[in-house]
């Protein structure tokens, strides 16, 4: 499915657009022929599996901050606007780190700062969906657009991802077949989403930033100061 996507991508030209979400896309099916070909060795399989994880990790900023771009690129030019994003997402890693850093007793190594910016990254991926939810009915998006598309299946998989992991830790190993099933079938779902987003041709995002149309009655209002101005002028 996912190599389909990319073949999508390349034909619909929206790797132009959506660079890192293009190089996600392609480094997830070399993780998954990697991770499937080292699955009954050990120590490989382990380094293989951490580092390719940090690195889809940097990948899904990446593509957050893409698609941040893409919905308000009207404010690229302010200052302010530039520096939300990398405080949002500083706040949120150094807030994880500190938490996986009491989780694993003190002893903050490699492996609690890539768990701990993944989880960070859930947080701003299902951030990030909630808020673009919101700006469809403040800004009359649509839904066809890509960047949603993108967005929605990234907070539709990090929803579940979390939900799943926080049971996980709840509950413990009896949890764990289950946790595989619905992580799994989250991301399934996420990939299906981005195809059917990108099976068209890419529509450019665009804030509504013209006023409203008129309505009935302020055409009938205007219509009468016009006639009385008139009447005046007659007289």
């Amino acid at each position: 499915m996912q190599a389909v996507l990319l073949y999508l991508l390349v034909r619909n030209t929206s790797i132009k657009n959506y660079p890192f979400f293009f190089a996600y896309t392609g480094f997830s099916i070399f993780t998954g022929i990697g991770r499937f070909a080292l699955r009954n060795t050990s120590h490989p399989y382990l380094y293989f599996y951490w580092a390719s994880d940090a690195v889809l990790v940097l990948l899904a900023i990446a593509i957050l901050h893409e698609v941040f771009k893409t919905v308000f690129g009207n404010l690229r030019h302010k200052l302010w606007f530039r520096m939300i994003f990398p405080i949002v997402v500083t706040g949120t890693l150094a807030l994880t780190i500190v938490h996986a850093e009491s989780l694993f007793t003190g002893k903050l190594s490699l492996f609690a700062v890539i768990l701990a910016s993944e989880l960070a990254m859930r947080f701003l991926q299902v951030a990030l969906f909630v808020l673009l939810i919101s700006l469809v009915a403040l800004f009359g998006l649509r839904w066809r657009q890509q960047a949603f598309g993108i967005s929605a299946g990234f907070g539709i998989h990090a929803s579940v991802c979390l939900l799943a992991s926080t049971k996980l830790y709840e509950v413990g190993a009896n949890f764990e077949g289950w946790w595989g099933v619905a992580t799994l079938a989250a991301y399934t779902v996420a990939v299906v989403i981005w195809l059917c987003y990108f099976t068209g041709a890419p529509e450019p995002v665009k804030l509504r930033t013209e006023m409203p149309p008129l309505s009935i009655n302020d055409l009938a209002m205007y219509r009468d100061a016009m006639q009385k101005v008139q009447k005046v002028r007659h007289i």
